[in-house]
């Protein structure tokens, strides 16, 4: 629907906004790592403090004016495409309040406003099962058979790329929850004390979960359904 396609195009702006915004971040933190100045935090806050930064290691006579001058020029455009994306957040989270389906998926842990848009205007009623959804996405391992032995690789990494990325920040939401002690009773969170247990890494568990969340969204959106915590 028209409805579909701008809820589509407000994601594509945003993906290209958070890709200058980070390739712009980067480029900064590591030339003020070649001129001697180690920043020590992670990128998301360096985008948000790069003129910080960036005066801080004038101020300890790691890079010359004109370095300086050229650097805040970048942080003043890493700060419009921060707002950039905020204004874009803010639209796709008015858009989820008048969708049903959007206000249904964001029912699910780990399901926030922008993976409840990007999942609502997926034709998830074409998928024959939910495990054919996550397939659709890339979330399924690739398979390898030598003599009647099948083994499984790394993910397939096929389909939309975009979705698939965001499922996965998702699922690293309810693993880190996870760890704190008053985590929440939930089938969810059993599967990755499951994995822990046996020995998974961390990031092959927010797969698993992000396979599981891509299930739990298709039959919440075919059922048309809330999701309940199963313990």
């Amino acid at each position: 629907t028209k409805e579909e396609q701008t809820i589509a195009y407000l994601h594509k702006t945003r993906q290209n906004v958070v890709q200058q915004r980070i390739q712009r971040s980067n480029s900064i933190m590591t030339s003020l790592q070649e001129f001697g100045y180690v920043v020590k935090c992670g990128k998301a806050k360096f985008a948000k403090e790069c003129a910080g930064y960036i005066l801080a290691a004038y101020e300890e006579n790691a890079i010359a004016e004109e370095v300086k001058q050229e650097m805040l020029a970048d942080a003043r455009e890493i700060e419009e495409l921060l707002n950039r994306e905020r204004d874009l957040d803010n639209l796709i989270i008015a858009k989820n309040k008048k969708s049903t389906k959007a206000k249904l998926l964001e029912s699910i842990p780990g399901i926030g406003a922008i993976n409840a848009s990007i999942l609502s205007i997926k034709a998830m009623a074409s998928y024959a099962t939910a495990k054919d959804f996550a397939a659709s996405l890339g979330l399924v391992p690739k398979q390898s058979s030598t003599g009647g032995n099948i083994k499984l690789g790394s993910i397939s990494k096929q389909g939309d790329r975009y979705a698939r990325t965001m499922l996965i920040q998702g699922a690293r939401t309810v693993v880190m929850r996870s760890y704190k002690a008053n985590s929440p009773k939930d089938e969810l969170y059993d599967l990755v004390a499951r994995l822990k247990k046996k020995g998974k890494k961390f990031n092959v568990i927010c797969v698993a979960v992000a396979n599981k969340l891509a299930r739990i969204a298709y039959a919440c959106s075919t059922h048309n359904i809330y999701y309940e915590a199963k313990k």
